[in-house]
């Protein structure tokens, strides 16, 4: 009997969702809002952008000495996956695979291409690299992201924006953390 109901803990806990590795509602409209805000600041021509569906692992801020560099540095190793539950207002998002991007933008050189990507998906202005949400509050009204853009190969960047979402008090800080 103690077996089996060990067995039966045991299976509990490796299956069920561990959390900050799955999105909710309230993650979906947080990403939309900063999105949103991030996008209306690059003053883009279109109205439409690609989303890798998996999230980004990797930290990138090249000053080590940013005063939360080591929490969000591994916070960042938790993979994610999105699903195209983002509603930007006045933009349209379609979520992409990584090898479908990588499919469409690196040739059999490993050189990296961007005529295949607009071909498929002439609307779009940037494809967007996400990171999970690190919410420095319980009721996730603060917190930190990271948005990587791309756009025609000529130009992007990542940026770690933190943000406030309290109704009457929003706030949003860009830092620029690697420009290609």
């Amino acid at each position: 009997m103690n077996k089996l109901l060990l067995t039966s803990f045991v299976f509990l806990i490796l299956t069920s969702p561990k959390m900050g590795y799955t999105q909710d509602t309230t993650d979906y409209r947080t990403y939309s809002i900063v999105l949103g805000e991030f996008l209306n600041k690059l003053s883009e021509t279109k109205n439409s952008i690609l989303i890798q569906s998996e999230s980004d692992t990797v930290f990138y801020y090249v000053d080590k000495s940013y005063k939360h560099y080591n929490l969000l540095s591994k916070h960042n190793k938790r993979q994610i996956r999105f699903e195209n539950l983002f509603k930007i207002k006045n933009w349209q998002t379609k979520v992409i695979t990584k090898e479908e991007l990588e499919s469409l933008t690196i040739d059999e050189n490993e050189d990296i291409i961007w005529d295949p990507l607009y071909a498929k998906y002439p609307e779009i202005e940037c494809v967007i690299f996400l990171s999970s949400i690190y919410y420095t509050k319980t009721n996730k009204l603060k917190g930190f992201l990271q948005v990587g853009f791309m756009r025609n190969g000529l130009n992007g960047g990542y940026y770690l924006i933190e943000f406030n979402l309290k109704k009457n008090n929003k706030k949003f800080k860009c830092i620029e953390t690697l420009v290609n």
